[in-house]
């Protein structure tokens, strides 16, 4: 047994990247995962995920297999992994320098564990099948050089409208799953131009920036085999059949020749498996039960217990979706309680199509429904982007899904934050003199409407009132006579000015604005007026006022002359001239607002 050990010790070769003029550090790149609104095992589900469909090898039988396997390193695999990240003195001298920093373990580290000779650490396997692995030349940056984009560089993204991913993100992703930040890529690249290439065994780490021996790391570091001479890529990877041995040394399944693919082991990962699992279904049902893009297979182990399948179809939260997704594959006809329709921007540019699907009212625990009144938008990869909360929640309860049209894919990608988790219509990647920002805009506006309409058609009609009721949209104002105060309107043209009040939503604010428009009639002259606006929450039914809103009172330069609950301005109306203000407050997507304008003269 001493002498096998001996035959297979590796000892890897750390290099650790200098600050220098346009480097990015480590942390900067962690920052990044700050601003996705998704955290934990979802987020990194969806990056690994992503990176396989995307690494799609063309040809290979109609799908792409992606395998999550978690355990706890076996003493065999504890020792060859401690050998070749432990092997030399260079990764302790450096870990020295930022124990405790930025969240790294002071203490009893996964390293420190493997140096002690402990097994107890858990570790997780992502390996996928049917992709291109990870080939091309080393320091290569085209479209092939798929192992320097992933391990060397930063910020590169998948330009393809149907891809997505952005390197620098997936390796801030994986870094974070691990409790050390390191994480061992091995690949078998598929063949180029028919000729086989080599197997490759790396370990990438975003340790803290520190300093060692009066010199600054960023905290990236490479894990390979020798030093390159190269000083743009200093180390280069284990390669061939030296990658494969220690590849199955670690734990790695083993790739023979047809087997192309990447896998990852990452280091002290805490995450479960049946966590994944539900991951895997919450954001990829649409691939996995409809097969569009090319099939995503994805199988589960906990150590030696296999994991079912994922069935989103099972998941009382997920089949409402899958339903409302398979009445735009089937093209089926409206009914009462499920429509679909297209979304189209400005010049009727068709974005997608958009199918509602009406649930039961009597849902059950409202802390489980996650799902009530969300509608789940993707594009071509059909990872669901984001669950776009929508309606109202005093209406009839829905689900939907929108699917974006292929000829806008692109514009939408490009709207996309690195994590891929919203569609964005002020990202400055989109061209404006395209205008390609009133598309992403135009999701959100009408599938945001026409939720609201779905729900409103299923919602009884409240009985006639006897009660005289005028539209709050109506003026509803008073107009002065000569005199020392406010007098009632005149009727009809006897009204001595005219008053025109358009009211709308403003949805990425949340707020509720109205214009307001005064000018005299023909012959009346100049006039002294007084303006004062309230806005009110209204009921359903009735349409009651339920309550009063603070109101911001500007006018057409965006000075504010007045706030509160009831906002007044006095002001001058010149004979032929118009005035014109904009009232405004703050809301959420749930309520009805309705603003009172009230016009009064001035003695």
């Amino acid at each position: 047994m001493v002498m096998e050990y001996q035959r297979h010790r590796v000892e890897g070769n750390w290099w650790f990247m200098p600050v220098s003029a346009g480097t990015t550090g480590a942390k900067g790149l962690l920052n990044v995962l700050q601003g996705a609104r998704l955290q934990g095992t979802e987020l990194f589900v969806r990056e690994v995920a992503q990176n396989t469909v995307d690494a799609y090898l063309p040809g290979s039988r109609g799908a792409v297999r992606l395998d999550f396997r978690t355990e706890v390193l076996t003493p065999g695999r504890s020792r060859r992994l401690e050998d070749f990240l432990l092997g030399s003195s260079e990764l302790v001298q450096h870990i020295n320098a930022f124990r405790g920093k930025d969240r790294f373990p002071e203490r009893n580290s996964v390293f420190d564990k493997l140096a002690g000779g402990s097994s107890d650490i858990p570790v997780l396997f992502a390996e996928d099948w049917g992709t291109v692995g990870l080939g091309g030349d080393i320091g290569g940056t085209s479209g092939e050089d798929h192992f320097t984009r992933l391990v060397y560089l930063f910020g590169q993204t998948h330009e393809e409208g149907t891809k997505g991913g952005a390197f620098g993100f997936g390796k801030s992703v994986l870094s974070v799953a691990s409790a050390v930040r390191t994480v061992v890529y091995y690949s078998k690249p598929a063949p180029r131009n028919g000729v086989p290439q080599p197997s490759r065994l790396i370990a990438v780490s975003l340790f803290p920036d520190h300093i060692r021996t009066g010199r600054s790391y960023t905290g990236y570091a490479l894990c390979g085999l020798i030093a390159s001479g190269d000083s743009a890529f200093p180390i280069h990877p284990l390669e061939g059949d030296l990658a494969d041995e220690l590849a199955r040394e670690l734990g790695f399944v083993p790739r023979g020749p047809l087997d192309p693919g990447t896998s990852m082991l990452v280091l002290g990962c805490s995450y479960d498996v049946e966590e994944i699992r539900s991951a895997v279904e919450k954001w990829w049902w649409p691939r996995i039960v409809s097969g569009v893009g090319g099939r995503l297979e994805v199988t589960f182990r906990r150590g030696e217990e296999v994991l079912p399948s994922p069935d989103p179809k099972a998941r009382a939260d997920l089949l409402p979706f899958v339903t409302a997704y398979e009445r735009i594959l089937d093209k089926r006809d409206d009914e009462e309680r499920a429509r679909t329709v297209q979304i189209r921007s400005l010049g009727r540019r068709l974005v997608g199509t958009l199918s509602l699907v009406a649930l039961d009212d009597d849902l059950g625990d409202e802390d489980e429904l996650w799902f009530k009144n969300r509608v789940a938008t993707f594009r071509g990869p059909r990872l669901v982007v984001e669950y776009l909360q929508a309606g109202r929640d005093f209406l009839t309860p829905f689900v939907g899904v929108f699917v974006a049209d292929p000829e806008v894919d692109p514009i939408l990608r490009r709207s996309e934050p690195p994590a891929h988790d919203h569609w964005a219509p002020e990202s400055e990647r989109l061209d404006a003199d395209e205008r390609e920002n009133t598309i992403v805009a135009a999701v959100h506006k009408h599938v945001w409407n026409q939720a609201k309409e779905f729900q409103e058609a299923l919602a009884p009609q409240p009985k006639e009132s006897t009660r005289r009721f005028r539209a709050l949209e109506t003026l509803l104002g008073q107009v002065f006579r000569k005199g020392s105060g406010p007098g009632p309107v005149p009727p009809g043209d006897q009204r001595p000015i005219h008053l025109s009040v358009q009211q709308s939503r403003i949805y990425g604010q949340r707020r509720d604005q109205a214009v307001i428009e005064v000018w005299p009639r023909e012959g009346v002259g100049q006039l002294k007026a007084r303006l004062e606006v309230e806005a009110h929450v209204l009921g359903d039914a009735d349409r009651r006022q339920l309550e009063k809103l603070e109101v911001q009172l500007r006018d057409d330069r965006g000075t504010l002359l007045a706030d509160g609950l009831k906002a007044g301005h006095s002001f001058d109306i010149p004979d032929g001239g118009k005035r014109s203000f904009l009232a405004s407050a703050a809301t959420d997507l749930e309520s009805v607002v309705r603003f009172k304008v009230r016009v009064s003269g001035e003695a």
